[in-house]
């Protein structure tokens, strides 16, 4: 349910040309525009594309 309903936010955001629609959507999904939520899940994926196994990167996220 989480997944279509925040699917359902970024084609929100996309028709309403947004700057980045992804992350206004996943700002809407938390409810807390302050972005703070996707700017860690954010870094941590940049870390994680560089190197897969690199567990600082989830550690980091809950920081």
């Amino acid at each position: 349910m989480g997944t279509r309903y925040l699917q359902a936010l970024i084609d929100k955001a996309r028709r309403e040309r947004r700057l980045d629609p992804i992350a206004e959507a996943y700002m809407d999904y938390r409810g807390v525009r302050n972005g703070i939520y996707y700017r860690k899940i954010r870094a941590a994926a940049d870390r994680l594309m560089r190197d897969p196994d690199d567990i600082g990167a989830l550690q980091a996220m809950t920081a």
